[in-house]
């Protein structure tokens, strides 16, 4: 496009002046701080964003690209002598690797291709199949919601805002934004009274994602629990974008997949640890550094450590829970938290009466959620 006009700037040396030079500054200048106006738009809807690699995929790429360098050095040409024709000219695949192109089509053509692909990148995250299946924006409940801001603090995407309560005088309430909100459910975990602890016929908190609700979650738990045998069984919490927990259920192991491991609130995991039927708790989901909702992973690890609201507050929660993130191609390392799991929590009477304390019932016995 703009190629003949530049190169007569270079037929003599007469013909170069300081505003071509300083018309090529100000692109180098200007098309960058275009990019960067671009890039400020494109996150500006994620919260803590992850733009930099972790330090062993940095020290790797480094190292890798420093062994190039000295086998394949770049080297750079002959300084420019406008009163000669260079022979022979190196191509740079890097920068101009739709050149060639030029020499099967004419520039239109090869414009157009760039175009082509510039557009199926820009619409290609359009198309992946996750978009659907992202489950419908949190929705507040303000006869439950009392302002703590603990959704307010823990939403990785700041689609909740604080204000006035609808009726309550003096009080705040949270609101979701529809738009930045994308069903991970981070926030009806962070919820106080999402406790299955409230003496209620239908348990609704203060946020909830209307596509999970906690009552659902409560339901599933309690036929969870009626598929174990007293001081046998193991739950297993898990995520969709993680490795597949369904697949471990057995006679004496109860999974639960959820949207996101952060939807469960740590007091679903006290109320499950006292439970009779279950003698140890295990939270999957996706790895810290790639968790799907950012910082899902993250957030749980801190309320299971008592480090972030809400956090375990009974002693058998503390003691029968166990933390082992696994991505989708990591069933193997999933199973074998599970057996590690399942050899922690028998004593050795279990273990020397093949996995029964004497006495115990057959398994008709079952323990209920009430």
């Amino acid at each position: 496009m703009f190629g003949d006009p530049i190169a007569r700037n270079f037929v003599s040396g007469a013909t170069l002046n300081d505003r071509l030079f300083s018309l090529l500054v100000f692109l180098h200048i200007a098309i960058p701080l275009f990019l960067l106006a671009g890039m400020f738009i494109h996150i500006k809807r994620l919260k803590l964003p992850r733009t930099n690699p972790g330090r062993a995929f940095s020290a790797a790429t480094c190292a890798a690209m420093t062994l190039v360098a000295l086998a394949h050095p770049a080297t750079s040409m002959a300084p420019a002598d406008l009163t000669t024709t260079p022979a022979l000219v190196q191509f740079d695949w890097v920068y101009l690797n739709v050149y060639p192109l030029l020499d099967y089509s004419g520039p239109a053509m090869v414009w157009g291709l760039v175009g082509a692909i510039t557009l199926l990148l820009i619409v290609l995250p359009r198309l992946s199949p996750a978009r659907s299946e992202q489950l419908a924006p949190a929705v507040v409940d303000p006869d439950n919601c009392n302002g703590c801001t603990w959704c307010f603090q823990d939403c990785p995407f700041e689609a909740i805002v604080m204000m006035p309560h609808d009726y309550k005088s003096g009080m705040r309430q949270a609101q979701v934004n529809a738009d930045l909100c994308t069903g991970c459910g981070i926030c009806a975990g962070a919820c106080p009274s999402a406790t299955p602890f409230r003496h209620v016929d239908e348990l609704v908190s203060g946020i909830e994602i209307p596509d999970y609700p906690l009552q659902r979650l409560r339901e599933e738990a309690a036929a969870a629990l009626r598929r174990l045998d007293p001081g046998q069984g193991i739950v297993v919490f898990g995520c969709e974008h993680g490795a597949d927990v369904n697949a471990l259920s057995g006679q004496q192991v109860a999974a639960l997949r959820l949207p996101c491991t952060a939807i469960l609130p740590p007091s679903f995991v006290d109320y499950m640890a006292r439970q009779p039927a279950v003698s140890g708790i295990l939270i999957s989901g996706c790895h810290p550094q790639a968790c799907h909702y950012r910082l899902g992973s993250e957030w749980v690890s801190q309320r299971l450590a008592g480090e972030r609201n809400p956090h375990l507050r009974t002693a058998d929660g503390r003691s029968k829970v166990e933390q082992c993130w696994a991505g989708p191609l990591e069933a193997g390392k999933l199973a074998d938290a599970v057996a590690a799991l399942r050899r922690q929590s028998q004593s050795p009477e279990q273990n020397a009466n093949g996995g029964r304390e004497p006495g115990a019932a057959s398994g008709t016995q079952r323990s209920e959620v009430s």
